[in-house]
């Protein structure tokens, strides 16, 4: 059950994994039933064994940390998790968190909210989970306080979330220097409808306008001029609204104006737990209860976690190709993942080609270059301290991005430094940087299951639910709830309207015309046929004499 499989499919599998039906001991049916019985013994049982299990994990494990909620009819209403694994997580890759909420993970409706970052391998990774009945500005607030009380209290650099107010308000109220963004994407998203994706100078507009938002290399300044210049050319001025709005809030979603912000560049929209959502999706069950759902997260978490001990296996036992003779990419190669060494040497060898030095000086010890970099067009300045290897400079990819720009490694090697700096190794890009973190911790607490006599034992039943039976009920199932995602939202005229301005038309193959419908679903599908020619009547009636002829002469 832990995987999205039903009982034919386990039959099946049981039957290789034994080499045979005639020794698995049991029939097809037997399994349909036991699966039937499970779900009868969860029933009313479900939230009180939901939260008895997490009651387990934290009697077995110390650093195993959750806390629920139940409303005045003692129906779950909230949930929040994370493991010792998570929690260290985030202790190391702590700079950013993507926060978006997902749907249609239990049959109750409940509101699946992880909370994502990056870890050194650059894969996702969950630093905490939670179930919520309501999507409010209430329980938002209770979710991030328990997520810090999970932490230790500590704030992540920057959380991405999306423009939902209830979020916003929650984050404003919980969060103290923790920096708010909102996702690039879901903004960018918007422009098509709002400015008209059918009129003939949307094109030009939205490349120079991607042009400037994703740019790094732009200040605050040269972002604000450029703005007011694309918006005066295709006349879009102050009436209006929402770019107005997307504007004034631009230091919370430009990347432009996140250039001083640590690690800015490590997240910069929600799409990682969007990628996270559709792994789970692998996994989940719409219409399975809490219980279920738990042994389906225990699944898709366990799974992650061999990916990245496998990736930290092969970056220690392994060593990438080097395509310069410099001494700085070896030091690269040995400190950083794979993943991240790949951009790191793609710097190392811009360093080695389209940089000139435009002016140089020194003042009190420090040495200041004038470099022109050839491919960007821009002029930066860098300043030099060879006793303590600080550099100061206005490029910033190590702020933003915590590995070295093709600048410092320039002047580093015209300088005899061979190595990278200590103070310039970003923990969470080193191949050391959990440490310990992934040791050999089972979430399953090694649950065995025996093959033989599972349909009829309540005890087979309790294994692989992985608690015991529960005497009193005091915590009951979730109601259903009713939240944006739980349902189909009904379109509005205008909304239908614009979706078909955007869809290009096609030719429909019944009424041989470009439009938005096909064969199928075309009005004129049952209108009557035109009659037949004359001349095409007679070539049949002259067919139908040929057969009857035929039929006399047999």
């Amino acid at each position: 059950m832990p995987l999205k499989i039903g009982a034919s499919k386990t039959y099946k599998m049981c039957k290789e994994h034994v080499n045979g039906f005639k020794k698995i001991d049991a029939s097809l049916n037997d399994f349909k039933k036991f699966h039937r019985d499970v779900k009868c013994y969860i029933n009313e049982r479900d939230g009180q064994l939901f939260i008895n299990r997490f009651k387990n994990l934290a009697e077995t494990r110390e650093d195993f940390y959750f806390d629920y909620e139940v409303d005045v009819d003692k129906s779950l209403v909230r949930a929040v998790w994370a493991d010792g694994t998570s929690r260290r997580n985030y202790s190391v890759f702590i700079d950013a968190v993507s926060f978006d909420p997902t749907y249609s993970t239990n049959k109750y409706s409940m509101v699946f909210t992880p909370f994502t970052g990056v870890d050194n391998h650059k894969r996702s990774v969950i630093f905490c989970g939670a179930l919520l009945f309501k999507e409010n500005e209430g329980s938002f607030t209770w979710l991030f306080r328990h997520f810090l009380d999970s932490s230790g209290g500590k704030e992540p650099h920057y959380i991405i979330i999306d423009q939902d107010p209830g979020i916003i308000d929650s984050v404003a109220n919980v969060f103290n220097t923790a920096r708010h963004r909102f996702c690039m994407w879901h903004i960018m998203n918007k422009v098509p409808v709002k400015y008209g994706s059918n009129t003939k100078y949307f094109p030009v507009f939205l490349r120079n306008l991607n042009a400037i938002v994703w740019d790094e290399d732009l200040d605050a300044d040269e972002f604000d001029s450029r703005w007011a210049k694309i918006m005066a050319e295709h006349g879009v001025g102050p009436e209006c609204d929402w770019f107005q709005g997307v504007f004034k809030i631009r230091r919370q979603w430009v990347m432009a104006h996140c250039r001083d912000l640590k690690m800015g560049s490590v997240l910069r929209t929600t799409q990682r737990s969007v990628s996270e959502n559709n792994f789970f999706k692998k996994f989940k069950n719409n219409s399975g209860s809490l219980v279920e759902f738990w042994m389906r997260y225990e699944s898709a978490i366990d799974q992650r976690r061999h990916t990245q001990k496998k990736l930290d296996n092969d970056n220690r036992h392994s060593s990438p190709k080097l395509l310069t003779q410099l001494l700085i990419e070896i030091h690269g190669a040995r400190v950083y993942t794979h993943e991240l060494f790949d951009d790191f040497q793609q710097e190392v060898i811009s360093s080695t080609s389209g940089l000139s030095a435009r002016g140089f000086s020194e003042k009190d010890g420090v040495e200041i270059t004038n470099l022109k970099d050839g491919l960007r067009g821009k002029v930066f300045d860098i300043q030099f301290n060879p006793g303590t290897y600080q550099v100061t400079y206005t490029c910033m990819k190590f702020e933003r991005s915590g590995m070295l720009c093709r600048h410092i490694i320039s002047i580093f090697s015209s300088n005899g430094v061979n190595s990278i700096p200590d103070c310039y190794v970003a923990l969470r890009w080193c191949k050391d940087a959990v440490g310990t973190t992934y040791e050999n911790e089972d979430i399953t607490d090694g649950r065995q299951i025996e093959l033989t006599n599972l349909w009829s034992e309540e005890q087979e039943i309790e294994q692989i639910l992985g608690c015991k039976a529960v005497d009193e009920i005091k915590i009951l199932p979730p109601k259903h709830a009713k939240n944006k995602g739980s349902g189909k939202r009904m379109l509005s005229n205008k909304t239908l309207a614009l979706a078909k301005v955007v869809k290009p038309k096609r030719m429909c193959n019944n009424c041989k015309k470009m439009a938005h419908q096909d064969k199928r679903n075309c009005p004129n599908q049952y209108a009557e046929r035109p009659p037949p020619t004359p001349d095409s009547s007679s070539e049949e009636d002259d067919n139908d004499e040929e057969v009857e002829e035929d039929d006399d002469s047999e």
